[in-house]
């Protein structure tokens, strides 16, 4: 369904950038062109994720910059583009396109789970929205006002890196969730799992594998039944358009 490769997009785009300094346009660009990917997969279950495709091309712009500025330190370029205050501008911006990410893709999970009533997955979408909405006030505070980034040694900036990693975890979590509950029949389970030595651990997982089971084929249900519903209407556009 496109879940799967969307989360191996997010982890790579905002996960794995984090420690790579210079060369964290490596892990951008090859995230945001999976993430782009799955999302234009997503689409024809929630066309929401198209803002989320929007904002995954957007990534690759970012990260070929930080390419060009990888360059231009190698071999010296003096290029009018990559000047401070520029570099001070991108930054920002780049910092707010990620903001926009993680709301647009809240947004169109919200939208989906909601559609294929997936209640464990929508509950915790406000909870999410909310961390990286403190996230965003807190740069532009932080933006606004230089001298409060300084402040006791930088604290609010450790406090601001902080909120964004929890955030970014809590996504990540998200979209394993709905990989195992939205995703496309005969993907949601991987490997055969062991039995266990006990009986009463092996009982409690067949009722969990059962109750999940149930809920992922409910949710297909509910995923097919809107998918033929906006063919309807499409069709009935199409005869409006031919009369």
């Amino acid at each position: 369904m496109g879940f799967g490769w969307l989360l191996c997009g997010y982890f790579a785009t905002f996960m794995m950038s984090f420690g790579m300094g210079d060369y964290s346009f490596i892990a951008t660009l090859i995230g945001g062109l999976i993430a782009w990917h799955a999302t234009l997969r997503l689409k024809d279950y929630c066309p929401s994720f198209l803002n989320v495709a929007a904002c995954a091309v957007l990534k690759i712009v970012f990260a070929l910059y930080g390419a060009l500025k990888l360059l231009s330190d190698l071999f010296l370029w003096q290029l009018p583009m990559l000047d401070k205050a520029v570099l001070d501008v991108v930054g920002n911006a780049e910092f707010l396109l990620d903001m926009a990410f993680q709301f647009c893709m809240l947004y169109a999970i919200w939208k989906l789970s909601r559609e294929v009533d997936v209640s464990k997955i929508y509950d915790k979408v406000g909870l999410h929205m909310s961390v990286f909405a403190v996230c965003t006030v807190l740069h532009v505070v932080l933006w606004i006002a230089p001298a409060l980034a300084a402040w006791q040694n930088g604290v609010l900036a450790k406090i601001l890196t902080l909120f964004v990693l929890i955030g970014y975890l809590l996504c990540s979590w998200l979209l394993y969730r709905c990989y195992q509950y939205i995703c496309a029949e005969g993907e949601e389970y991987g490997k055969e799992r062991k039995p266990s030595r006990f009986a009463f651990i092996n009982r409690m997982r067949e009722k969990a594998d059962a109750r999940d089971q149930q809920m992922f084929e409910d949710a297909q249900t509910l995923v097919r039944r809107g998918m033929e519903k906006r063919q309807e209407k499409k069709e009935r556009k199409n005869k409006k358009k031919k009369k």
